[in-house]
């Protein structure tokens, strides 16, 4: 017997044509056979995904780590959808997140680091760039609010903006799509909240919450 849990939450990420990225999955260490990670693709002629299991440093050798691997195929849009297997009794299937891909077309794209909700994600000072794209919608008037914090570990290096091709808002159709690129400048900890602002409120209606540690 087997119980499916509802998805957590979406993650909206950018990639390029031909560029590739891996994804430590979070809390994704465990012993061998007790857990199975899962994904699938919606349009492999758009990102195409592969699990590994790699065994964890030598300290936890005893252990296995599962990563995600997608490289981006052709530009467009489509979902992967993450979930877990946990060999309890009765077996349990949990889909974690789904991953909203958006491919652009470009050739040359530099290495970047996506971050997260949620978990603490590494940034090296000076080092690669870590993106985070949000997406408004146009016909509920929703739309993110980024807010840094003060803590002077990481700086906005780029900011991009995808506007929608459509001539007027179609209920349900998502809006622009902005584009964030963070580096680390100093070690520290530091933290970046996004607020989903409903029209006519400051009040968020959801808070996302993206931990930076910078070494």
């Amino acid at each position: 017997m087997s119980t499916t849990k509802p998805v957590d939450h979406n993650v909206p990420l950018v990639l390029h044509r031909n560029q590739s990225v891996d994804l430590p999955l979070p809390g994704a260490a465990a012993m061998p056979g007790s857990l199975t990670w899962g994904a699938e693709s919606a349009d492999p002629e758009i990102v195409t995904v592969r699990l590994s299991a790699d065994r964890g440093e030598s300290a936890h050798s005893n252990l296995v780590v599962w990563q995600l691997h997608l490289t981006a195929r052709r530009p467009g849009k489509t979902t992967v959808r993450v979930h877990e297997t946990a060999a309890t009794h009765p077996i349990t299937t949990r889909y974690s997140f789904v991953l909203e891909l958006t491919v652009l077309e470009s050739e040359e794209v530099g290495a970047g680091i996506m971050l997260l909700p949620n978990v603490d994600n590494l940034l090296r000072v000076h080092g690669e760039l870590a993106w985070y794209s949000v997406q408004d919608n146009a016909s509920t008037g929703y739309r993110w609010v980024c807010v840094p914090d003060t803590s002077g570990v990481y700086e906005l290096a780029e900011k991009l903006t995808l506007q929608a091709s459509t001539v007027k808002p179609v209920i349900g159709a998502p809006g622009s799509m902005t584009i964030r690129k963070w580096r680390g400048v100093r070690p520290g900890h530091g933290v970046i909240t996004f607020h989903h602002v409903p029209p006519g409120s400051e009040r968020p209606a959801e808070i996302v919450t993206i931990r930076i540690q910078v070494q």
